[in-house]
């Protein structure tokens, strides 16, 4: 899962304190997360990109897809993220 935010005009510190930072404390609190991929920023021209890796070989496909779209629609309520894609 790639996580795309932009916040034009801020430094990559603002970046990391609005916007990283909350990302970070919502993925703590998702129910059937075991283990937190590493979220690491990846700078790209003007946009601030984080991707998560979601990994469980104890499980089907087809539940962590289940876990993922949750992921995706809790993403998408934390304010300052522009774009979460899958």
């Amino acid at each position: 899962m790639t996580i795309n935010t932009t916040y034009p005009g801020a430094s990559p510190e603002d970046v990391e304190l609005n916007v990283t930072n909350k990302i970070e404390e919502e993925l703590k609190g998702i129910i059937g997360i075991k283990n937190l991929p590493i979220a690491k920023e990846i700078k790209v021209s003007l946009k601030s990109v984080i991707q998560i890796n979601l990994i469980d070989s104890s499980i089907s496909y087809r539940q962590l897809r289940l876990i993922s779209d949750k992921l995706e629609k809790t993403l998408e309520r934390v304010e300052g993220i522009a774009q979460v894609n899958q």
